[in-house]
């Protein structure tokens, strides 16, 4: 009867398994993109200069909306990484 009992394994999910695997693909997926678009935003970095130094004209209109983008995809990119790394790091939950 104790060996029925110890074979059965543990009651509760152990290790990435089944559903778990979307919200890691997801994530990776967000990490990359928003990765990859700032990259080709920071590659036009002599329009994001022309932007932050602009002290009249209709760049001006366009400092506040620009570095509020660059400050959320560094926290969107931030946030998925630190959800992937609590996904990976525990592997069993109690």
């Amino acid at each position: 009867m104790s060996n029925l009992v110890d074979n059965q394994g543990s009651p509760g999910p152990c290790g990435i398994g089944g559903w778990l695997v979307l919200p890691i693909i997801g994530f990776v997926g967000t990490i990359l993109l928003t990765g990859w678009n700032q990259l080709q935003g920071l590659s036009e970095i002599d329009g994001l200069v022309a932007i932050f130094e602009a002290q009249s004209g209709p760049l001006v209109a366009l400092k506040v909306p620009t570095a509020l983008s660059l400050f959320a995809a560094c926290l969107v990119i931030l946030s998925a990484s630190y959800c992937l790394y609590l996904i990976l790091s525990k592997t069993t939950r109690s």
